[in-house]
């Protein structure tokens, strides 16, 4: 996700949080979160090219753990270790999500 579009969510959230604050009355926090908006504090984000770096990280790290694994059933007697299996497809799982995240970053 870009920084504009985390600068744009953040917007949307305050505008959607200064009606809630109208409709329940709480007139002092609406008008904070007028003055927040007026002076536009969003929060910073990390780069795309951190988030990025991030997730590619994190993919090495599944990947580095499914070889373990794999490794272990290559020494281990017990091949259909309904436990490693259950890791494999936890990790499989991740390595996809991962990729996903990767492409669209």
């Amino acid at each position: 996700m870009t920084v504009e579009a985390y600068t744009q969510i953040w917007i949307n959230d305050h505008l959607d949080l200064i009606n809630y604050a109208g409709q329940i009355g709480d007139q002092e926090w609406q008008a904070e979160l007028v003055a927040a908006l007026q002076e536009m504090n969003v929060p910073s984000y990390p780069s795309e090219e951190v988030v990025k770096e991030q997730l590619w990280r994190q993919y090495d790290e599944v990947l580095r753990q499914m070889l373990a694994i794999y490794e272990q059933l290559r020494n281990s007697a017990f091949k259909e270790d309904l436990n490693i299996e259950k890791q494999l497809w936890s990790l499989k799982l991740r390595r996809v999500n991962l990729a996903k995240q990767i492409k669209q970053a």
